[in-house]
């Protein structure tokens, strides 16, 4: 393309300005800035940078501390076994995370719907420290559940459906 060819495509108040682009994605968050001349070119005035900062980084952490309150055989086991309830689980996550308000997530925090199916296997399947399959399921995940009192609020809140028995 000659200089001839080039459109000018700017308005004189966009002309000779720096502007930050970023690109928040789902794996990274990139981050560049351009300047316009004449109106007819963009220069770039520092060279991307992508970081992993994207939602999805979010979601690898909350598998992560199900992998910790459970067990990461426990789960990835479910996972194998049974990979529409675990896609059921993603599910639940994803729309819990895409309804926190920023605003009033200290206060309130966030709840996941946990499908019965995946409490159950839970239940037949954590074992404590000694091998042994826990006693009292619902105290022993109150107890993780408060390890985690910025995820779970400072009461370490668990709230069931009537299938998980």
């Amino acid at each position: 393309m000659t200089k001839s060819d080039e459109v000018d495509f700017l308005t004189n108040e966009e002309k000779n300005k720096k502007y930050m682009i970023l690109d928040c994605g789902g794996g990274t968050t990139d981050a560049t800035c351009i300047e316009t001349n004449d109106g007819s070119e963009l220069a770039e005035v520092t060279p991307r940078d992508g970081r992993e900062l994207g939602s999805l980084m979010i979601d690898e952490q909350y598998y992560k501390m199900l992998h910790t309150i459970f067990g990461k055989e426990v789960v990835e086991a479910f996972k194998n076994q049974q990979p529409h309830q675990w896609n059921s689980l993603k599910s639940n996550f994803w729309k819990a995370k895409h309804l926190v308000n920023p605003e009033t997530f200290a206060e309130s925090g966030c709840n996941v719907e946990i499908p019965s199916a995946f409490w159950k296997y839970l239940k037949q399947n954590v074992k404590e420290d000694d091998d042994e399959k826990v006693c009292d399921f619902d105290q022993y995940v109150a107890e993780q559940c408060k390890k985690y009192s910025r995820t779970f609020g400072s009461e370490g809140h668990v709230v069931y459906d009537e299938d998980a028995g």
